[in-house]
Formats: structure tokens, C-alpha cells, sequence
């Protein structure tokens, strides 16, 4: 593939808004169970910079009965 324009931006979550500009893809991974307001950062991303996709990578946790 070649024409494509890919650019990083390392940042807050919550500072998105801040970025006034919109993107084809959000690559969101690793970082939702660490975050205090999870909901809230993916509400954020979704409404100031995901146009169309929103990649995020969760974590399940599995958890035994107690015998």
C-alpha cells in the first residue's frame, strides 16, 4: 500500500479535545483497564477524534469459584 499518511500522537486521553482535529482510525490498546474514567475516555475519543473505526484492546480476567 502506498499514499498513506500515518501519524502518532502520544497524549491524555483527556486532553483529545484539545487536538481539534478528527482521525480515520484510533488505535486505543493497552490502556483502558488502567485508566480511573474509562467510559469516559472512550466517550471522549469517540466524540473529538474517531471518524469512522475506534480500535481498543481489553483485557478479560478470569476469575475461579471459590472451592
Amino acid at each position: 500500500m502506498t499514499g498513506l499518511s500515518v501519524e502518532l500522537r502520544q497524549m491524555s486521553v483527556y486532553e483529545i479535545e484539545n487536538l481539534k482535529e478528527r482521525f480515520d482510525l484510533v488505535l486505543f490498546l493497552g490502556v483502558l483497564y488502567h485508566l480511573r474514567h474509562p467510559l469516559l475516555a472512550l466517550d471522549l475519543i469517540r466524540e473529538h477524534a474517531a471518524d469512522d473505526i475506534l480500535v481498543c484492546q481489553c483485557l478479560r480476567v478470569a476469575i475461579a469459584a471459590p472451592r
